[in-house]
């Protein structure tokens, strides 16, 4: 009766034993399988809002000021804030955090819209959407 009772506790163990292993298997299987939800959100020109994004900046070429934040630009014009698109030429110090490198040969960057071009005296800048056919 006592190895019954043995052989019972041990596959009682046994069973207990694979149910926790199987489990934490399958809770990091889980882990690893999440997919992040977070979108890229495009800013498309037109858009008025009232007040600017916390860390914008001002940024003049040719006289016209930009407010700059997170890649996209603002005009001030009639009391809001429009989504604009950049003046070609105009220059940044570093790209926005999500730019997507397009020709590598030539250093040509995309985000929201907008190329930019890697200049030789440093930073960046602003240029028409280029013939990637070539690069």
């Amino acid at each position: 009766m006592r190895k019954i009772l043995t052989k019972v506790a041990i596959l009682s163990l046994l069973l207990v034993l694979m149910t926790m292993l199987g489990k934490s298997d399958a809770q990091a299987q889980r882990r690893f399988r999440r997919v992040s939800t977070k979108k890229v959100v495009v800013i498309k020109p037109g858009k008025r809002v009232r007040r600017l994004p916390a860390k914008a900046v001002v940024i003049t070429h040719r006289n016209i000021n930009y407010h700059y934040a997170k890649g996209v630009y603002y005009r001030r014009i009639n009391g809001a804030y429009q989504v604009v698109q950049p003046a070609y030429g105009l220059r940044l110090v570093s790209l926005p955090a999500k730019a997507v490198l397009v020709a590598n040969r030539r250093t040509i960057y995309h985000y929201n819209g907008v190329y930019y071009k890697a200049v030789a005296a440093g930073g960046y800048e602003v240029i028409e959407a280029p013939e990637l056919a070539n690069t």
